[in-house]
């Protein structure tokens, strides 16, 4: 039961993570890996990326909305991102999945680019979930190789 309690704060902690840049992602999973036996490495890094992944696709439905408003400031450099990036699914794709596993540009701004671009929600969610796994499950590695 603390496990499962303990998975879920971690998926909780996750989302909020990945809807509010002050909280991060990478810290909880650090020091979670620090205080856990290795053993549930998988299941932690699982429960973090599935959080994270169900806050971005609140971000990537959001840039759908963007792509059809007429905006300013921050949302039209965004629009405007989309537009470079868009018409090449190929850079698109290659772009995203580099945020998603190393971080830049950050996640936080490709999500709802992804939205505004309509990269097919599919492809958005494999990408991101793969790319955030990896990074997660390096992330926990990291302590036990010092």
């Amino acid at each position: 039961m603390t496990t499962l309690l303990m998975l879920g704060g971690l998926f909780a902690g996750a989302v909020v993570s990945s809807l509010v840049p002050l909280v991060n992602a990478e810290a909880i999973v650090l020091v979670t890996a620090l205080a856990v036996p290795p053993e549930l490495a998988l299941v932690i890094v699982l429960a973090v990326t599935l959080g994270q992944v169900t806050g971005k696709v609140v971000l990537y439905c959001s840039g759908r909305g963007i792509g059809n408003l007429a905006t300013s400031g921050k949302s039209q450099r965004a629009l405007d991102m989309a537009r470079r990036l868009g018409g090449k699914q190929g850079r698109l794709r290659l772009a995203f999945f580099a945020s998603a596993s190393v971080g830049l540009p950050p996640l936080y701004i490709m999500a709802p680019v992804a939205g505004i671009a309509r990269m097919p929600m599919p492809t958005f969610l494999t990408l991101c979930f793969i790319g955030r796994f990896m990074r997660f499950y390096a992330l926990f590695l990291a302590p036990g190789l010092l």
